[in-house]
């Protein structure tokens, strides 16, 4: 038997439609890559699959992209890195990665509001049409928290703009 090599694939995207055929589309194109096992888990804004191949990166990146075309947004392909940190729920873990997994799982939880905000300025960068450097985001600082307060309002800062403010405020 030829040693399995792990991938995780990272797709992107706004699913619509029926996300219900969205767990046969994609495992289903990527089958022949595997001896009949794909292990995923989905939400509203993408999926992760857990791929074991005897195929080296070469071969799955093909057909990854060749399947792939024109049905996903965007997606990223990794081969398993030993060390690798997750969050996610127990359940959804051991889905994923199986029962006797050796992987560590983080302890940062962060606030729904902070992921949306990240997720909205990347969004933005990357539909820009002229991006000027590699998206980074930066710390607002206490001077442009108090221009946007005094331009918006307070009630119109983010849970993350609230929370850098009161940072600012202890210091």
């Amino acid at each position: 038997m030829k040693k399995q090599d792990s991938y995780l694939l990272f797709i992107y995207d706004f699913f619509q439609g029926d996300r219900d055929q969205l767990t046969n589309d994609i495992p289903m194109k990527l089958l022949n890559l595997t001896d009949g096992t794909i292990k995923f888990v989905y939400g509203d804004y993408g999926m992760i699959l857990y791929i074991e191949t005897p195929y080296k990166f070469k071969k799955v990146k093909k057909v990854v992209r060749k399947r792939l075309k024109g049905l996903v947004d965007q997606y990223f392909l990794i081969k398993q890195p030993d060390d690798i940190s997750v969050y996610m729920p127990d359940d959804m873990m051991e889905g994923l990665f199986g029962p006797d997994n050796k992987i560590h799982k983080a302890s940062w939880k962060p606030r729904k509001e902070h992921l949306d905000n990240i997720f909205t300025k990347v969004m933005d960068e990357i539909y820009s049409e002229n991006p000027i450097k590699p998206f980074s985001l930066k710390e607002p600082t206490l001077d442009s928290l108090l221009d946007k307060i005094n331009r918006d309002g307070f009630d119109n800062l983010s849970d993350y703009e609230k929370d850098m403010l009161k940072k600012y405020s202890n210091k």
